[in-house]
C-alpha cells in the first residue's frame, strides 16, 4: 500500500514542481512577462503541435478499439458538459460568469499532462491511445467551449460564429494530429534528421508548459472570485472523474484506457481556456482562477486517483 502510494506521487508531483520552479524564478525575477509570453506561444504553437505530430504520425491504423475509445471519450465530453452547464444555471445568479465557470469545469489540460502522464504511469504503450484520443479531444473541448462562452459570457456583443469555428479548426494542434493521421494512412516517408529534430522540439513541449504556468501564477488573482473558482475546481477535479471512471469501468473500459479515461476528465483546466475565455467575452480573472487552483490541487488529487486505481489493481 506505501508503495503504491509512493508510486503515485513519484510520478505526479515532478509535474507540480516544475510549476513550482517556474513561480520561483519568475519571483527572482529570472522568468520576465515577456519571455513568459513568448515560452507560452512557443510551447502551444510550435512544441506541443510537433509533439502530437510525432506520435500520431507513428500509428499504424485504427483498431475497433480506438474507435470506440474515441467515440466514448467525445460522447462523454459532451455529456458532463451538458450536465455541469445545467447545474451552473440552477446554482449561479450571475449568468455572465457561467460560461467561464462551465469550460473550466469541464474542460482538462489532456494535450499537456495526458501523454506524458500515462506513459509515466502505464507504460509506452498509452502514448498511441493518448495521440488517438486527441482527435477526438480538441475539436469537441474548442467547439463546446465557443458554444458556452458565447451563449453566457461577460460581452454583450455580437459574435462572430462563423469567424470563431474557422479559427477553431485552424488550431496548429488540431492541425498537427490531421497531419500525423494523414502522413500515418499514406505511409510518407520522413528523413530521420527531419523526425530528430520534430522529436527534440516536441519533447520541450511538457517542462516548457509547466515552467510557464508557475511563471504566470498570480497571488492576487488566487484570492478572488472563490466560490464559482471552488464550485468548479471540486466538480473538475473530484466529482467528474469519480463519475466518469465509473461509467467507463462498467463498459468495460481497463488498464491504459481506463487510466486515460481518468487524465482526461481528472486533469486541471487546460491553459487555452484562459486564452479563449478573454477572447470571447468570458470571465478572465475567473478563467485565471480555475486554472490555478485545479493546477495546484491536481498534484494531490491525481496522485489519490494513480494509487486507488493501482490498490483497485485497475491499471
Amino acid at each position: 500500500m506505501r508503495s503504491d502510494l509512493l508510486f503515485s506521487l513519484d510520478k505526479v508531483m515532478p509535474f507540480f514542481l516544475l510549476i513550482l520552479t517556474g513561480y520561483l524564478l519568475k519571483r527572482l525575477k529570472f522568468l520576465p512577462d515577456a519571455f513568459l509570453d513568448s515560452l507560452n506561444k512557443f510551447v502551444y504553437r510550435l512544441a506541443l503541435p510537433l509533439s502530437l505530430f510525432s506520435t500520431t504520425s507513428a500509428v499504424k491504423g485504427f483498431t475497433p478499439e480506438n474507435r470506440s475509445f474515441m467515440l466514448a471519450a467525445a460522447f462523454l465530453i459532451f455529456a458532463t458538459f451538458s450536465v455541469i452547464w445545467l447545474i451552473a444555471e440552477l446554482c449561479f445568479r450571475d449568468k455572465r460568469i457561467i460560461g467561464t465557470l462551465v469550460q473550466g469545469a469541464f474542460r482538462g489540460n489532456f494535450v499537456l499532462l495526458g501523454i506524458p502522464l500515462a506513459t509515466a504511469v502505464v507504460g509506452p504503450e498509452a502514448a498511441v491511445p493518448a495521440s488517438i484520443a486527441m482527435a477526438a479531444v480538441i475539436p469537441v473541448y474548442s467547439t463546446l467551449s465557443v458554444l458556452v462562452l458565447v451563449a453566457r459570457g461577460v460581452s454583450g456583443d455580437k459574435i462572430n460564429i462563423k469567424r470563431l469555428m474557422v479559427g477553431i479548426v485552424t488550431t496548429p494542434l488540431l492541425i498537427a494530429i490531421m497531419a500525423g493521421f494523414f502522413v500515418s494512412w499514406i505511409r510518407l516517408p520522413i528523413p530521420g534528421m527531419v523526425m530528430q529534430t520534430i522529436d527534440f522540439i516536441g519533447a520541450t513541449a511538457t517542462p516548457l508548459g509547466l515552467l510557464a504556468i508557475g511563471g504566470l501564477f498570480n497571488m492576487e488573482a488566487a484570492t478572488s472570485r472563490l466560490r464559482p473558482s471552488i464550485f468548479s475546481s471540486i466538480i473538475k477535479l473530484i466529482l467528474m472523474p469519480v463519475a466518469v471512471i465509473a461509467a467507463c469501468y462498467a463498459m468495460g473500459f481497463r488498464g491504459a484506457d481506463l487510466f486515460l479515461f481518468y487524465i482526461l476528465f481528472g486533469a486541471p483546466v487546460a491553459i487555452s481556456s484562459y486564452a479563449m475565455a478573454t477572447e470571447l467575452g468570458g470571465d478572465g480573472p475567473l478563467a485565471s482562477n480555475i486554472l490555478i487552483v485545479t493546477t495546484f490541487f491536481s498534484s494531490f488529487t491525481l496522485s489519490a486517483g494513480i494509487y486507488i486505481m493501482r490498490t483497485l489493481e485497475w491499471i
